[in-house]
């Protein structure tokens, strides 16, 4: 469904994020601008999972594989990559990650196939060069190696993208994704931040 997306290196927009999210890292992370693809290097929010019970909420900006590996799929670099993830069902199937290891992948737009010829239509957020794709990660060691893995979640396909696929990614914006990495968001308020729509513009 959402096989591609790129991030954009807006420097207001990031500064005006960290502030926002309360991001650790300063200035705007370095981005080739080229489109990513699943099993890639992807950047990725969460929040600090390692921060003590009284300090402020805090996130940081990692580095993740496109493509969740949970602890029980046995070859995941040799598995097809589950880059996209259902989020009504997230909850039951992922419930762990669901609870307590969800991020954000930001983005400034993503490709939706057009047609299964392989014509892809662009889709981003009027007047938001940055906002976030709601998504799960997790860590887990391979081969003497931590691999940190992260996917993107899907909802019903937002009005503008009815005509070209029944799933889009669960898209949110700045006061929306601060609700989505606060580790007190109820599991009632997180189901509603999946079903929400932004308005689109589609190229």
């Amino acid at each position: 469904m959402c096989g591609r997306f790129v991030t954009g290196s807006d420097e207001h927009s990031w500064r005006s994020w960290s502030s926002i999210l309360r991001l650790t890292t300063e200035g705007v992370p370095t981005l080739s601008g080229e489109p990513f693809v699943p099993t890639a290097s992807v950047p990725i929010i969460r929040h600090i999972v390692d921060a003590k019970p009284d300090a402020p909420a805090a996130s940081e900006l990692v580095w993740a594989r496109w493509g969740l590996a949970p602890s029980w799929m046995k070859r995941p670099l040799q598995q097809r990559p589950q880059y996209n993830v259902r989020s009504e069902t997230a909850p039951s199937k992922f419930k762990k990650y669901f609870t307590t290891r969800r991020c954000l992948l930001p983005a400034s737009g993503f490709w939706i196939r057009r047609s299964p010829k392989g014509e892809y239509a662009y889709v981003s957020v009027p007047n938001s060069p940055l906002f976030g794709l709601a998504g799960l990660w997790t860590e887990r060691e391979l081969d003497g190696e931590t691999l940190r893995s992260c996917t993107i979640l899907t909802t019903q396909a937002a009005p503008e993208l009815a005509d070209l696929h029944e799933r889009s990614p669960v898209i949110l914006l700045a006061d929306q994704a601060t609700r989505w990495l606060a580790p007190d968001c109820s599991l009632t308020e997180l189901s509603t931040l999946c079903a929400g729509h932004v308005p689109l513009s589609v190229a």
